[in-house]
């Protein structure tokens, strides 16, 4: 709060006492000035008390006092000159209590500046910890995502290497059991073994005959069924597969056979002889590169994200 100043006396006379004598010397009242300039009473009385209206312009104040001092014949000069006089003692003080209250309004609005500045900042630290909160959510809700696709990509992994091995132990069993039951030449050739042992003793020249015969046969179905392999070996067709991301397949031979499925991992290169034609199902052909016997196959007429039925070679395709 700003200290009230102290009081200053009005030392100067104003123009007031002039006017007074002087109208009082040329026998006027108060009234008859009053009807002549057609002020109000009151107006001349406060003229000569030296009491003006602070709310007129100081225009309007020296106007009146000229009137009155050319009704009375006083100078201007003189009038005015006792009105500046006492005016600027009477100011003085007014500025300087205006200064007062000007600093004091000033001080208020830097408080008021700080106490706004301290809302706007309180406001502004808690609208960033509230995002940093969203944020920090949404990345653990990315994280838990991350993790369950990756513990399904595991589960889905670890299925199907289970899924590989259980078909490799049934074919080794099966390969196991077909060592063990014999096949239709050997039956044949214990049961003519069997019918040529008694006569050994009767008739050995004709014993030595059956027999040849026998192990000739025997030579002749064993040079088929290695003919017959040879041209099987020379039906299968290599091919390459080369993943350059996670894709899942499925690959079956001409004899219906499926040889490959799974999940292959990005760089796996997977090589497989069969017999063709082949039907393959690829999850993502934009991630595969097929190499058949030879040939580069075109995955890019297939859409991507979509899964592609083929057959190989592309001329037997249905």
């Amino acid at each position: 709060m700003s200290k009230e100043l102290p009081e200053v006396e009005n030392v100067i006379a104003g123009p007031g006492k002039l006017l007074a004598e002087a109208r009082t010397s040329r026998g006027l009242s108060v009234e008859d000035v009053a009807a002549r300039l057609n002020f109000r009473v009151s107006l001349v009385k406060n003229m000569e008390a030296d009491i003006y209206d602070k709310s007129l312009p100081d225009t309007f104040n020296r106007g009146y006092l000229k009137n009155y001092a050319k009704l009375l014949n006083i100078p201007n000069a003189d009038v005015i000159g006792l009105y500046e006089s006492m005016n600027g003692v009477a100011i003085n003080p007014a500025r300087m209590q205006s200064f007062s209250n000007g600093t004091a309004k000033k001080a208020q609005n830097n408080l008021l500046m700080w106490i706004t500045y301290l809302i706007l900042a309180i406001f502004i630290g808690f609208t960033v910890m509230w995002w940093l909160q969203d944020d920090d959510k949404a990345i653990q809700k990315d994280d838990i995502a991350a993790v369950e696709n990756a513990s399904n990509s595991e589960a889905n992994l670890v299925n199907s290497n289970s899924s590989d091995e259980l078909l490799d132990t049934n074919t080794e069993i099966l390969d196991e059991e077909s060592n063990d039951v014999k096949t239709p030449e050997e039956q044949a050739q214990s049961a003519v073994n069997t019918a040529i042992k008694p006569l050994i003793d009767d008739n050995l020249t004709e014993s030595i005959v059956n027999e040849g015969t026998a192990d000739n046969s025997l030579a002749s179905q064993e040079e088929s069924s290695s003919a017959a392999s040879t041209i099987e070996k020379a039906e299968l067709t290599q091919v390459v597969f080369t993943f350059s991301g996670d894709c899942w397949v499925n690959i079956y031979d001409a004899l219906g056979e499926r040889i490959a499925w799974g999940i292959k991992k990005t760089g796996y290169v997977m090589t497989i002889d069969a017999q063709a034609p082949l039907k393959i199902t690829i999850g993502k052909p934009e991630l595969v590169e097929i190499d058949f016997g030879g040939e580069s196959i075109d995955m890019s007429v297939y859409p991507e994200g979509h899964i592609a039925k083929l057959t190989l070679p592309l001329s037997s395709q249905s």
